[in-house]
């Protein structure tokens, strides 16, 4: 996430916030890839709540950084932070409620399918999230760290 960038000021934050989405995201990816995991009688309910963990994982270092740094750093940052979460929480609905397939079964299985809506998202996101990192960039070297 672009929490690490945002940290860019604070190394100490941002190693315990670096660290703690990655065991976040190492334990969704475990559970998704053992095979004993995915004999599980919930598993799809429980890889849907590790998923959704990922995502709000990103909230509390967000919520951090609104409250330690300047505010016209925040206003300038905040509104791609917040659509990079809202196109990731788009891209779950989908994935995670198999809308629209859903609703006709066989109408969406090559076009417009809920994994194919997701893969937008997620794209879409990390497009909304390299345009926040040069910002990021071009702020620190303008502005530094004050």
């Amino acid at each position: 996430e672009d929490d690490n960038d945002r940290f860019s000021c604070h190394p100490n934050l941002q190693r315990v916030y670096t660290r703690a989405i990655s065991i976040v995201i190492a334990a969704t990816l475990t559970f998704a890839n053992v095979p004993v995991f995915r004999k599980m009688q919930h598993f799809s309910i429980i890889l849907q709540f590790l998923i959704a963990g990922i995502v709000l994982s990103s909230v509390i270092p967000i919520v951090h950084w609104t409250s330690i740094r300047p505010r016209a750093e925040v206003q300038r940052m905040l509104p791609g932070v917040l659509q990079m979460l809202m196109l990731y929480g788009i891209g779950f609905f989908f994935f995670s409620s198999r809308f629209p397939e859903r609703a006709a079964p066989g109408r969406f299985d090559f076009v417009f399918s809920s994994h194919q809506i997701w893969h937008v998202c997620v794209f879409a996101a990390a497009v909304v999230w390299w345009r926040e990192i040069w910002d990021v960039i071009e702020y620190r070297h303008v502005k530094g760290c004050s």
